[in-house]
């Protein structure tokens, strides 16, 4: 098993046959239940073509997934269920996920998988409880009064695929996945363009993430990138 830093936002251990996030998880099973009445108005930005093609309907069902994930895990507020939600076929796909919680420009939890092991509204919801107790925080936890001021990031993530000249890797457009010798970081696509660094310094900065010399990326790198699809409220 193989540590993998997600440079700048999330920790998460990748293995051959999928993922396992940091944190304490709980049993979760989907099932169809009462639609839960979402008012929200959901802000979709794609990094590329890649789309999992959700209605404004779907994507408000997750976004309230994770709202309310968080919410039960600094409340106490008794177990995960997906009660109260509709989960369609789309939201039962297999999906790669990471769910990010901010305080304006503060982050205070980001966790997911770069593998599609699991149905997308399972994903979410475990990338969100896992994100409400990132280890990062142990000392400064989300608190229950932070609640209203909690910004909510859902990200899709398309499936991997290894590249063999990093003139296929697209900066804003790609995430990208580095492997070295066991050692591997990776960075989602909106991390480069947030950063303002070129695509040389993106590949310097996965390689101090993983552990590596800066100039490892030249020679003897697996490369893998995918896009994504972000959910925030607006």
């Amino acid at each position: 098993m193989n540590n993998i830093l997600i440079a700048g936002l999330v920790f998460v251990l990748v293995t051959a046959g999928g993922c396992s996030h940091v944190g304490g998880e709980e049993h979760i099973s989907i099932t169809n239940s009462i639609k839960q009445e979402v008012n929200a108005v959901i802000k979709e930005h794609k990094s590329g073509d890649w789309s999992p093609d959700l209605s404004m309907e779907e994507q408000r069902t997750l976004f309230a997934i994770a709202r309310d994930t968080l919410r039960k895990i600094i409340t106490g507020g008794g177990g995960l269920s997906f009660d109260g939600y509709e989960i369609t076929d789309k939201l039962k796909n297999n999906c790669a996920t990471f769910v990010t919680f901010k305080n304006g420009d503060r982050l205070r939890g980001c966790m997911g998988c770069l593998e599609a092991v699991e149905p997308m509204a399972m994903s979410v919801q475990r990338s969100a409880a896992n994100a409400s107790r990132d280890s990062r925080f142990a000392f400064d936890p989300i608190k229950e009064s932070e609640m209203k001021e909690i910004n909510i990031h859902v990200s899709l993530l398309s499936p991997r695929r290894k590249i063999n000249s990093l003139d296929e890797f697209k900066l804003g457009q790609h995430g990208i996945w580095i492997e070295k010798g066991g050692a591997g970081a990776v960075f989602l696509p909106e991390v480069a363009p947030e950063q303002g660094w070129t695509k040389e310094q993106t590949l310097q900065h996965l390689c101090m993430k993983a552990g590596l010399g800066l100039n490892e990326w030249k020679s003897g790198m697996t490369f893998m990138v995918f896009e994504s699809v972000v959910l925030s409220e607006e």
